[in-house]
């Protein structure tokens, strides 16, 4: 049992199980909320003001190129997961091909963007870089907004704190 505060100071605080799980719903929380603030930041201010110069002068052909390579990746990491999930007894196989689906979406993208060839890419008629320093950042926004909803959805169905 814990003595009676003196007057003057705070009440001793004995960490139990409660606070411990409110703690980590909260630090979980603002590891999501870190998250998207870190894909807002790189949308507006990296789209929109660093990286206008090149966004505006991207052609499609080197969006083509670039969609191979993020394939190239997801198939490695297919590659991986698919090697790890063999030698784990315990694995979810239905995860293992996801990373092989987003490789082949990459890969055909690219194979289509790269026969385009020169022209800039322009969204809504406007040079890539001036989309997302006027629209574009809003819509990834209002997107996140939603991310953000599903995922503290999830967290409360985690935690046990889901509303009705």
């Amino acid at each position: 049992m814990t003595e009676p505060a003196q007057p003057g100071e705070l009440p001793a605080h004995e960490p139990n199980d409660k606070t411990a799980r409110e703690h980590e719903y909260w630090h979980h929380n603002l590891k999501i909320m870190a998250r998207l603030l870190v894909v807002w930041f790189l949308v507006s201010f990296g789209c929109g003001i660093l990286w206008v110069d090149f966004l505006n002068e991207l052609t499609f052909r080197t969006l083509g190129n670039l969609c191979v390579i993020a394939g190239c990746i997801a198939m490695v990491a297919s590659l991986f997961r698919w090697v790890s999930s063999s030698t784990v007894e315990d694995s979810s196989h239905g995860y293992t091909a996801i990373p092989l689906l987003w490789a082949i979406a990459f890969i055909l993208l690219g194979i289509f963007f790269g026969a385009r060839g020169t022209e800039v890419v322009r969204l809504g008629g406007f040079k890539l870089g001036f989309w997302f320093a006027q629209q574009g950042a809003i819509y990834v926004f209002v997107l996140l907004i939603f991310i953000y909803v599903k995922l503290m959805n999830k967290l409360d169905h985690e935690f046990g704190v889901e509303e009705e």
